[in-house]
């Protein structure tokens, strides 16, 4: 559980917990999906079946996930019946329902897979959000709210950590950080394959370059959040405009700062070159017509699921060096890593890939290839069914 509805929240962990869940049907698994909503239903996916429930009372947002969790841990119990065992697999801070249940049933077996931590996310929507940027008003709300995780959020997802059965990550980023922060360590800390749900239809081949009368079309996805550095990256466009660069930039995606966003490529003059269009349901048609991706974020936490659907497009990408994206993109070969925060490294990438339609299509399949060897199903499918034979040996291969 993810704690969110993967056909109606944008999110990442929710966009995860569907993966998990098409895995876990395809090795005959039976899946429930859990996440809050405004009404209580169910409706039959190929990752198993969503359930939602709404409350009067609890507001539909992760900062309430304790909440959200109880209710999440009493549905368990009710959906059991007789079932002879039963895995809760949490996405981060979610993994706490999985907790709740196991301690009143001894059939369930509780895990986790992980990012980053509350404390660590926090942290770094706090510090993302530089005043002469954004003002004083939002600085002082992600300090608060940094410090509300700090006092209350943290010491839940540290205990309940500590008692999964078994941890699951998928970079090395998040395991020294799950080890540093909450001291975890040992076998129930594991490593798997990583996976994203998506059926590109881009060219298998050359990445086309932009026509003469055309300009550099750049993508940008991710919420409109302090971490992801949208600042930074409209202020590299402005210098990409005084250097001369023709480009047209698109940055999708919802979220607190969109409106902050939008009144800062006003400021900066950008009007015509850069904009935001907010949420897009199906980015399909903004991949296929870009050429070039870049994701400036100043803390990702691991990876990005939006940069895998980029490479998996044969888009060359400009990522931050920083976190688990390192682990996935190798500069110069299948990607540009530059400094994070830093505008003019920053435009020098993009000014690279605007002026060089050979050093684009030269990237752009490395940035494919990578995706086609290392984020497939079956290899993330394979783990999960290895892992979840350790939890119950000499158990048939399926449950619930």
């Amino acid at each position: 559980m993810s704690g969110k509805n993967p056909l109606t929240d944008p999110g990442g962990y929710a966009s995860y917990g569907y993966v998990v869940g098409e895995c876990l049907t395809q090795l005959g698994y039976e899946v429930d999906l859990l996440a809050f909503g405004e009404r209580d239903e169910e409706v039959p996916t190929a990752g198993g079946r969503i359930r939602t429930f709404g409350s009067r009372t609890v507001p539909r947002r992760t900062e309430f996930f304790p909440f959200w969790c109880r209710r999440f841990a009493r549905e368990i119990h009710a959906a059991l019946g007789e079932a002879e065992q039963a895995v809760v697999h949490g996405v981060g801070p979610w993994s706490l329902a999985g907790v709740l249940a196991m301690r009143k049933n001894r059939r369930i077996k509780a895990v986790g897979s992980y990012f980053t931590t509350l404390r660590n996310e926090m942290f770094w929507l706090a510090k993302g959000v530089p005043i002469n940027d954004y003002g004083l008003g939002p600085k002082a709300r992600y300090q608060t709210a940094y410090l509300v995780v700090l006092l209350t959020l943290h010491p839940i997802e540290r205990w309940a950590l500590s008692r999964l059965d078994t941890v699951f990550v998928h970079y090395e980023y998040t395991r020294k950080l799950l080890e540093r922060e909450l001291g975890l360590r040992g076998r129930n800390l594991v490593m798997i394959p990583y996976a994203i749900d998506l059926q590109p239809k881009a060219a298998l081949n050359m990445i086309p370059a932009a026509p003469a009368d055309h300009p550099f079309e750049v993508l940008t996805v991710c919420r409109q959040e302090p971490r992801k550095g949208i600042n930074y990256l409209l202020r590299a466009y402005r210098l990409l405009l005084d250097r001369g660069v023709t480009f047209h930039a698109t940055v999708v995606g919802s979220g607190a700062l969109l409106e902050a966003h939008r009144k800062m490529t006003r400021r900066l003059g950008l009007d015509g070159s850069v904009e935001f269009p907010g949420f897009v349901p199906d980015l399909s048609g903004c991949l296929e017509s870009a050429n070039a991706f870049v994701l400036p974020s100043v803390q990702e936490g691991s990876g990005s699921i939006s940069l895998l659907e980029a490479m998996s497009y044969g888009l060359p990408v400009v990522v931050s060096a920083c976190d688990g994206l390192p682990e996935d993109v190798q500069n110069g070969v299948s990607g540009l890593l530059v400094a994070p925060a830093d505008p003019e490294r920053l435009a020098d990438a993009l000014e690279a890939l605007a002026r060089d339609a050979g050093l684009r299509s030269r990237l752009g399949r490395s940035a494919k290839e990578v995706y086609r060897t290392r984020f497939q199903p079956a290899a993330m499918r394979d783990a999960l069914r290895d892992q979840y034979a350790r939890l119950f040996p000499g158990a048939k291969g399926s449950g619930d």
